[in-house]
């Protein structure tokens, strides 16, 4: 999935925590993405109404709107983009999200070499031996 920039390339975040939410969004923008933060779900499907959004970071486990609540709106909304699941949580709870809809999941705690590996997954960032490069279209 190439986009014309990098600088086009818009991330939401969603997840109650701050730390995590803080660490992602550096991470992501160091790869050349904005970033926009969501604290739970229903907060995360109405910012992703007013923002253009490239990809969604969504915990599964929030109080108040969970992630598979949230997955299921935005689905049924007509969001199409990807959405990585960000979990801590046990197997069965993230393979019945992914059969919701999810594109990926990125396992908590992450690091830079896995959000790059979930994100060379997606097509969202290209495989690189150096620094990462961000997929550009012809």
């Amino acid at each position: 999935m190439g986009l014309e920039s990098a600088s086009q390339r818009h991330a939401l975040i969603v997840d109650d925590s701050a730390t995590v939410r803080g660490q992602l969004g550096a991470m992501l923008e160091s790869l050349g993405f904005s970033v926009a933060e969501a604290d739970d779900g229903a907060a995360g499907v109405r910012l992703w109404r007013t923002i253009p959004t490239t990809v969604i970071f969504l915990d599964l486990e929030m109080p108040r709107f969970d992630g598979a609540s949230t997955l299921r709106v935005l689905r049924a909304t007509g969001g199409k983009m990807p959405v990585i699941l960000l979990s801590g949580a046990n197997t069965r709870t993230l393979a019945a999200a992914i059969k919701l809809g999810a594109t990926d999941y990125l396992a908590k705690p992450f690091t830079e070499a896995s959000l790059r590996s979930v994100l060379e997954r997606t097509g969202l960032l290209a495989a690189a031996t150096g620094p990462a490069q961000v997929t550009e279209s012809p």
